[in-house]
């Protein structure tokens, strides 16, 4: 024997039917399998009185219910049918007004309803532009936008035009909501809260329409190493001035799961250096010397007059010249080194990963080991560059699960690109009412037919990978 479930909704929102001088018909969509059962109510003043909609050749009145104090019991007695609102042709009393609903359902205990209704309009006099503002959207922590992706359905001139306006600081301590920008300006900046404006134009009545499918916004928090798909840790260059032939990189990192560490070493020459090296005669003004060695270390160069040592000299490293001014005949000398080639990215072999174990080590962490050999003369002058990549990826009619006829909550194996999200049971498309998806969990929540195959289809992006520390080491 099935038990019979029951629970509730009321709306904390409503219709804005305000421009609507006439209400024209009720479009209802979801499916309600045997044993189930969707009723509703409406009010146009915020619950005070509820209303079943009492419906005569399609024109709709409204008739208080018995009970005021509605329970989802109530609503399940006394509310209309999903078949009786697609009836309605009129309702005088919605028209103009924001319209309210309580939706009460009730499952056969193997199965679950879904509901969803559209109200359609006219307006009394011509509006060729509407502008509407959302919620203000709380992001939780300074985030930074990067990204966003605006779908919309226009016909015959319709424009939508989509704005945001941030709530920002500039010294860290006050914040205040910016003028409304361009989502592309928006990229970029960062901000603890974000609202959005959007403007509609239709300039031909009748023909024309302006709608917006969805807009979603993409934000990494401020703190974030990777904003985009690449990001690269380079270290500091040492001369270790005997030559080198093979580097050993040992990269400590959190666990990936869709992200790419690759490794790259960067081998040159032994570099030479001078010493007080007479370079030319000092002119009593400004003067220019080219100098004949390449590849110098301009920013730890010193300048000498005689004795003294030159603080103020400009330096151009692409005519490999300095300018300076100094005492008349005094004798200029520089030391520095110089040979210090390009950087010559090679890439690093790599060896494996696995679980990083020490005494004090985080168990989380793993490390990866990566190569080097010199395939010629050995070389004094080193660095590391560590590549961090989020590369994208896609999933096709990947089987999810099976369907169990009430909502089930299923992990996806990717963070999924909410604008990519297609899912399918028993090969029929599942409605976007009839699923959920939190893209910072990977947690689905879909309700769709009993024993149907789940499958989904979307894009999803790599987890940020985390660095937390490297050794290198070289020898001969």
């Amino acid at each position: 024997m099935s038990t019979k479930l029951t629970y509730s909704k009321i709306t904390t929102g409503g219709f804005d039917l305000t421009s609507n001088s006439v209400i024209t018909s009720m479009m209802v969509a979801g499916t309600i399998p045997d044993g189930c059962a969707v009723r509703t109510l409406f009010s146009v003043d915020s619950g005070t009185t509820w209303n079943k909609l009492t419906i005569a050749s399609g024109a709709a009145t409204f008739t208080a219910a018995a009970t005021q104090a509605i329970t989802a019991a109530s609503v399940l007695a006394e509310g209309n049918t999903p078949a009786e609102l697609a009836t309605v042709t009129s309702c005088t009393e919605m028209a103009g007004k924001v319209v309210y609903i309580a939706i009460a359902m009730q499952s056969s205990g193997t199965t679950v309803p879904t509901f969803g209704l559209t109200i359609n309009g006219t307006v009394g006099t011509s509006v060729y532009t509407k502008t509407l503002e959302s919620a203000e959207m709380d992001l939780g922590e300074s985030s930074t936008i990067y990204d966003y992706n605006l779908s919309t359905a226009v016909t015959n001139g319709g424009t939508v035009a989509v704005m945001a306006s941030l709530y920002q600081t500039t010294d860290g301590t006050n914040y205040a909501w910016s003028d409304y920008i361009s989502l592309d300006t928006a990229k970029g900046k960062a901000c603890t809260k974000i609202k959005f404006k959007a403007v509609y134009n239709a300039p031909t009545i009748g023909t024309s329409t302006a709608a917006i499918n969805h807009l979603y916004v993409y934000v990494k928090p401020e703190t974030a190493i990777i904003i985009g798909q690449n990001a690269d840790v380079i270290s500091i260059t040492e001369d270790f001035e005997n030559e080198m032939s093979y580097c050993r990189l040992l990269i400590k990192h959190q666990k990936l799961i869709d992200a790419k560490i690759n490794a790259y070493v960067s081998m040159t020459q032994t570099t030479s250096k001078r010493e007080n090296y007479v370079l030319g005669t000092g002119t009593g003004v400004a003067q220019t010397i080219t100098l004949k060695d390449t590849g110098v270390d301009f920013q730890h160069m010193k300048l000498y007059a005689n004795t003294n040592q030159l603080s103020d000299f400009d330096y151009n490293s692409i005519d490999n010249t300095i300018t300076f001014s100094a005492p008349l005949d005094a004798t200029i000398m520089g030391t520095y080194t110089y040979g210090i080639a390009a950087e010559d990215w090679q890439a690093m072999t790599f060896g494996n990963t696995q679980k990083y174990t020490s005494v004090s080590s985080d168990s989380n962490l793993y490390s990866s080991t990566y190569t080097y050999a010199t395939t010629g003369v050995a070389k004094g002058v080193s660095a590391i560059r560590i590549a961090l990549q989020k590369p994208a990826g896609s999933v096709t009619d990947a089987v999810i699960g099976t369907g169990t006829g009430r909502t089930q909550y299923i992990y996806l194996d990717h963070y999924a690109r909410k604008d990519t999200l297609q899912f399918k049971a028993g090969g029929v498309t599942v409605l976007p009412q009839n699923y959920s998806y939190d893209d910072k969990t990977k947690l689905l929540a879909i309700t769709c037919t009993k024993d149907a195959a789940i499958t989904a289809t979307y894009t999803y992006d790599a987890e940020t990978p985390v660095l937390n520390g490297f050794v290198a080491a070289w020898n001969k």
